[in-house]
């Protein structure tokens, strides 16, 4: 515990005080560009550029945390309704501007762009979607 005066109530951490009896740094290193916890003032574009830094932060480590749980409930449920999971996004790459999207194989040519529903169509068609 912390001297009487010391305490500091803003951090989680406030009461607890720490005594070093020995120190030995491994491995030197720089400032990170913002703070990695949950109240970061950091802006959208120097968080996305130390994307492995945002992602140590609680709120996004919850968020993930619960997409995976989502995602894992609704694949055991279709699971159990016989049908398969065909992940579309790996047929298909975006452009690096986001705009246009062609098909992998022709990303430069023209006649390949693809509309929304291009992979739902060739699945649909191809009664890909259940078991048998």
């Amino acid at each position: 515990m912390r001297p009487e005066g010391t305490i500091n109530d803003k951090l989680p951490t406030g009461e607890i005080e720490v005594t070093v009896s020995e120190l030995r740094i491994l491995n030197n290193s720089l400032t990170p560009p913002f703070m990695i916890d949950d109240f970061t003032n950091a802006n959208e574009d120097i968080r996305l550029k130390y994307r492995y830094l945002d992602l140590r932060r609680r709120t996004i480590q919850n968020n993930l945390i619960t997409r995976h749980n989502l995602t894992r409930i609704m694949r055991e449920y279709l699971y159990e309704k016989e049908f398969l999971d065909i992940e579309t996004p790996f047929l298909t790459k975006s452009t690096p501007e986001g705009a246009r999207d062609y098909l992998v194989p022709s990303r430069v040519n023209p006649q390949m762009l693809r509309s929304p529903t291009v992979t739902t169509d060739v699945q649909t068609a191809s009664d890909g979607g259940r078991l048998r």
